[in-house]
């Protein structure tokens, strides 16, 4: 909260100097620039918050069987403005029946926000959002990937799930490195998967979740 309160207050005056009828295009250009500068701080030190707490509570999370396609679905079509403000097109991949795993409500929309957030950031023309069943360690499992095109070929899919991992910034001019980091830790608390792949031209990021897995 001391970081965040600061922040508040400065995004406030910076927005309603932003709207002042007497600034020039180049005043109003700088104080456009500093808003979104400021954006990005607020969303770093979000993430950092998120982290800080994550790290330190060790309570066991509770888990109910979840219906992960009507849930998958439903996060899609709330989230269908801020898709359609990205000019993205999304490839939408998810099966007929539903399918069932043991999930948190809470941690799953996080992990899904996170994941979308992340392809959002780095797609191009398009995106893809796909739903699958695999056999994983002789276990059913359910695997949910969100997938864009790959753009920077020396990226390391095998350290995107560490902390503060960037790729040598070539993922992103902004932000911290943890969102991806996050979902791990979401994951590990439901006792899911995280996962990284690059095939053909695409990175796949997702995460798998056993199906119909009793409670321990």
């Amino acid at each position: 909260h001391d970081l965040r309160t600061p922040l508040t207050v400065v995004r406030g005056n910076l927005q309603l100097l932003s709207k002042e009828v007497g600034l020039t295009g180049k005043q109003r250009s700088y104080a456009n620039v500093c808003l979104d500068k400021t954006d990005a701080l607020k969303h770093m030190v979000d993430d950092f918050f998120e982290l800080s707490v994550l790290e330190s509570d060790t309570t066991p999370v509770d888990t109910k069987l979840l219906d992960v396609t009507s849930f998958l679905v439903q996060f899609i079509v709330d989230h269908e403005t801020v898709i359609c403000e990205h000019g993205l097109q999304p490839d939408i991949r998810l099966p007929e029946k539903s399918v069932m795993i043991w999930a948190n409500e809470e941690l799953l929309a996080r992990m899904f926000g996170n994941l979308l957030g992340n392809v959002l950031k780095h797609a191009q023309d398009t995106f893809r959002i796909s739903m699958t069943t695999t056999v994983n360690k002789e276990k059913l499992m359910c695997e949910i990937i969100f997938a864009n095109q790959l753009s920077n070929e020396d990226l390391d899919e095998t350290q995107l799930f560490t902390r503060a991992y960037q790729g040598n910034r070539a993922r992103s001019a902004e932000g911290a490195g943890l969102g991806l980091y996050i979902v791990k830790l979401l994951a590990d608390k439901q006792r899911a998967e995280v996962f990284a792949r690059k095939e053909e031209n695409e990175l796949q990021i997702g995460t798998r979740f056993p199906m119909k897995q009793e409670k321990e």
